[in-house]
């Protein structure tokens, strides 16, 4: 099981999202997809990440005196393809979460909170459980929710991303600390998992 050595709870979300939590996040319109009768606005559209959907459960566990936050999830994101045969691509994805205190108040010796190097270490561990080589890290400008954000590369595919959200977004979910956060593309990984048997 993908998520058994990762030690981290397992989020599950709704495919949908709101078109508004996307725009907060600096993601582009394109390639979106709309649902033509929402339930409510905040389900308005079919995600293009992970990270509205895990930002959404940070605010949730936050709200309930969440002190340090591992969040994993594995699924779907869609776009749309018009050369598919549903109009829709889907990719399998697996997004990280890290929030806060490093360790449970039950370890008050162990301080601090979760940065950068916790979460390389979360993937690069989860790269070595699929037999995949360390990755190399690039740092890229420009992305629309993370900063610093680094691309993952492996034999020459980018695999994901991972950085920090930036705070001013962060903000949003009620984030005092950092957020740390990592998407990588399941699809990529199984095909070097794949040729590395």
């Amino acid at each position: 099981h993908w998520g058994a050595g990762l030690r981290h709870n397992e989020a599950g979300n709704d495919s949908l999202v709101g078109h508004k939590d996307m725009d907060h996040l600096g993601m582009p319109r394109e390639g979106r997809i709309s649902i033509m009768n929402p339930l409510s606005a905040e389900q308005d559209a079919l995600r293009t990440a992970l990270a509205p959907g895990l930002m959404y459960d940070l605010r949730n566990n936050l709200a309930q005196g969440a002190q340090g936050l591992r969040l994993f999830e594995l699924a779907n994101i869609f776009e749309a393809d018009a050369a598919s045969e549903t109009t829709a691509r889907e990719t399998g994805m697996l997004g990280v979460l890290l929030y806060g205190a490093r360790y449970d108040t039950a370890w008050p010796q162990a301080e601090g909170d979760m940065d950068y190097a916790d979460l390389k270490g979360v993937v690069e561990n989860l790269l070595h459980y699929l037999h995949l080589g360390a990755p190399d890290c690039r740092s890229v400008e420009g992305h629309p929710f993370l900063l610093p954000c680094v691309e993952l590369v492996l034999e020459g595919r980018t695999a994901g991303v991972m950085g920090r959200v930036k705070p001013a977004l962060a903000e949003h979910y009620h984030a005092r600390k950092d957020v740390w956060l990592a998407e990588l593309n399941l699809e990529v990984l199984r095909e070097l998992h794949d040729a590395v048997q």
